[in-house]
Formats: C-alpha cells, structure tokens, sequence
C-alpha cells in the first residue's frame, strides 16, 4: 500500500510525504507490517517545475508553425512538440516512415 500526502505543522510550510506499508509473513498470532516514510517534497518541486515548464513549450509551439521531434532508438519511439494540429498532420504521414526514421536513428 503507498499514500502520497502533504502536511504541515502551521499551515504556512508544507511537506510532501510517501507513505508505504507492507504485510510481512511471519509466523506469529499478531500481524507484521513494515511501513516506510519518505519526505519527497523535493521531487514533488521538481516534477512541478517540470510541469510548467512543459507547459510553456506547448503554449510557444501551439502559437507558431514550427516543430521538433524527439527519437528514442532504444524505446523505439518518435514524439512531435508541435501545435495539436500539426501534430495530428504529421503522425499521419509518417505513421507508415516511423520504422524507417527509428532505424535511422532520426
């Protein structure tokens, strides 16, 4: 079991805590349970950070006709940054090249 909550001591600083629990088989009448805590406050910043900044890259790309692409060789994906519309346009043509440009690595 995981819970990922935020508490604070005065309602002005807030943490970010990962709960998580496991039952542990043990031979006894009482049940065992290992629970860990971890403060991941600063994860949670980061992936904030990372969220606006995703944003403002889709906010730039949706008002201009320009795009980029990104090749993962290894995952053997292809992903467009690009207005919707372009977007859309252009996963349709290359829907039928996407083995070609994976396996020219871009």
């Amino acid at each position: 079991m995981e819970h990922i909550h935020r508490v604070s001591a005065d309602g002005e600083h807030w943490r970010w805590w990962r709960i998580r629990a496991a039952h542990i088989p043990y031979e006894n009448p009482y049940p065992v349970v290992l629970v860990t805590a971890a403060d991941i406050s600063q994860l949670k910043e980061h992936e904030r950070c990372l969220e606006e900044e995703g944003e403002r890259l889709r906010l730039a790309f949706s008002q201009t006709n320009q795009l980029m692409w990104e090749v993962d060789v290894q995952a053997r994906t292809l992903r467009f940054f690009a207005s919707e519309e372009r977007a859309r346009e252009l996963k349709e043509k290359v829907k039928e090249d996407k083995e070609k440009v994976l396996a020219a690595g871009g």
